[in-house]
């Protein structure tokens, strides 16, 4: 609900929260890496790359309506 709500007042900056959230994440996971590398075969990559999906789906069906925000999480 919180997300909704978000996304309601302002897209854009939910979609900039989400990606901060998704890149702070990966970087946690990198940096608890000895050599500083993820395993995309790693079950905590699998989980966040779960997340990720579940945030783009969350952004609805209507691509014309969501352009700007996708576009946003592809740069």
């Amino acid at each position: 609900m919180l997300l909704h709500k978000c996304r309601e007042l302002d897209k854009m900056a939910a979609t900039r929260a989400i990606i901060k959230a998704l890149i702070d994440t990966y970087e946690e996971m990198r940096r608890m890496n000895p050599d500083e590398v993820v395993d995309p075969d790693s079950e905590e990559y699998g989980a966040l790359k779960e997340l990720a999906k579940r945030f783009a789906w969350s952004f609805g069906p209507d691509s014309v309506r969501n352009r700007d925000a996708v576009a946003l999480v592809h740069k």
